[in-house]
């Protein structure tokens, strides 16, 4: 028996033409604008803090190298108060909103010691911050540092004095790094 199948395909019923795609478009451009263009904007930012504070981290190992370490060691001094706050009014350090002050340390070691007694010396110096995030994103349902939550960055760079006079003396110093 030979019977003859009906290979019609019935056509489906599309979207109706008055304006039923609006509330869907709706709700997702929602989700997508709280859920991904707001973390994601959050996140692009982090590399533009990171490349500010950075900055600052080597500003303050340049000048921590041509100074006199008694002048880098103070509260007061330039490397510890004047770089940063004049750091936190400039460029992209602007968006940068610290949550606590930024705390610099110094550290001098010996690097090497010539025949005539001369000492080369390291000067680390190692900048710690507490960042917020660039925009508030509170409602995100998992704190995340760097996304909703305050994130830490600490940078260490090292470079050698540029003047071995201006070094401490060679006892209070470490041995080589």
């Amino acid at each position: 028996m030979n019977t003859k199948r009906n290979l019609s395909v019935s056509k489906r019923k599309g979207r109706s033409a008055n304006g039923g795609t609006i509330p869907e478009f709706a709700c997702a451009f929602t989700v997508l604008v709280l859920f991904v263009f707001f973390p994601l904007l959050n996140l692009a930012t982090l590399f533009s803090i990171y490349s500010a504070a950075s900055t600052l981290n080597d500003l303050q190992v340049r000048e921590a190298s041509l100074i006199d370490y008694k002048e880098s060691i103070r509260p007061q001094g330039s490397i510890k108060s004047d770089i940063p706050r004049v750091w936190q009014r400039t460029g992209l350090a602007v968006f940068a909103s610290a949550v606590k002050k930024v705390e610099t340390g110094l550290d001098y070691k010996v690097a090497s010691v010539d025949k005539y007694g001369v000492v080369d010396c390291w000067v680390s110096v190692t900048t710690s911050f507490r960042l917020r995030p660039f925009l508030d994103v509170s409602w995100f349902p998992v704190a995340v540092p760097g996304l909703n939550a305050p994130f830490d960055i600490v940078i260490t760079s090292r470079r050698l004095m540029e003047d071995p006079t201006k070094a401490p003396p060679i006892a209070l110093l470490g041995g080589p790094l």
